[in-house]
């Protein structure tokens, strides 16, 4: 379909049909995972993805539903609270804590894996810019168009200030209410995983109590322990390597965003 011949994008309206749960496998506890864009959400949950059935539970993520059908997080949605059960599931895709209510997280195991906010903003700048998908049939109004021409149109100093306050709100999310040091969440940081999966799925199994046998947590561990020879925009994995935003940044544009991400840097270690 030409450009001049596909529709204005709309926004689905809240309040829609809610995506189909599968059904659980066991009724083990359920489990959460948590995370925000570009720290290594995509690994955590494909690996979880392949854990997580092997230990019983059924992986599920409402933002990914809800994504593939086009369809806004359900933030104002009450009745998602539905879709989440004390057993049977991993409930996993978050890159945000929700504003619906999620009751069974109170008495849940989760794990909330972060990474250094300034190699965040590169990766998202990039991932703007190139990598992240854009429907093929989305106008000129779908966020992600809107996104990614915006981020064309810029450089990483007048793309960083914007992002920085956005990845604040996220961190702030987490830390409010002491959710992510609270005795039941335990919290990986990505400068600490991305090169020792293996270690990475062990700790994850031991926190929700998963006894798999050796063999899946191996596999698991070699099939997402992808490392990039090179930087590549144009893919999702660009590469991996912490501190990208010493060479990328400059020392300006990483004061400008260490100031407004101070409280979020300090609580996971990052000053």
């Amino acid at each position: 379909m030409p450009p001049s011949a596909i529709p204005p994008w709309h926004p689905p309206a809240r309040g829609g049909p809610l995506p189909a749960l599968p059904p659980p496998f066991s009724a083990a506890p359920s489990v959460f995972a948590f995370s925000l864009a570009k720290a290594g959400s995509t690994l955590l949950n494909d690996l979880l993805r392949v854990l997580a059935p092997a230990a019983g539970l059924a992986f599920f993520s409402i933002e990914d539903a809800l994504f593939a059908s086009g369809i806004p997080a359900p933030i104002d949605w009450p009745q998602a609270a539905r879709l989440f059960h004390p057993r049977g599931y991993c409930y996993g895709g978050f890159r945000a804590m929700p504003r619906h209510p999620l009751p069974p997280l109170a008495s849940c195991r989760a794990v909330l894996l972060v990474r250094d906010p300034r190699d965040m903003i590169v990766s998202q700048f990039h991932s703007f810019r190139a990598s992240h998908l854009v429907p093929e049939d989305a106008g000129p109004d779908h966020p992600m168009h809107r996104a990614r021409e915006a981020a064309q149109r810029q450089t990483l100093a007048q793309f960083a200030p914007g992002a920085a306050q956005r990845f604040a709100r996220r961190f702030e999310g987490y830390l409010a209410q002491g959710f992510a040091f609270r005795e039941t969440t335990a919290v990986f940081r990505y400068e600490d995983v991305v090169f020792a999966k293996r270690a990475w799925v062990e700790g994850l199994c031991a926190w929700f109590g998963w006894d798999l046998h050796e063999a899946v947590r191996a596999e698991a561990a070699a099939r997402f322990d992808v490392l990039p020879a090179a930087a590549d925009p144009a893919r999702h994995i660009r590469q991996v390597h912490p501190g990208n935003h010493l060479s990328e940044m400059s020392a300006a544009t990483r004061a400008q965003v260490e100031a407004v991400l101070a409280e979020s840097m300090t609580a996971f270690g990052y000053r």
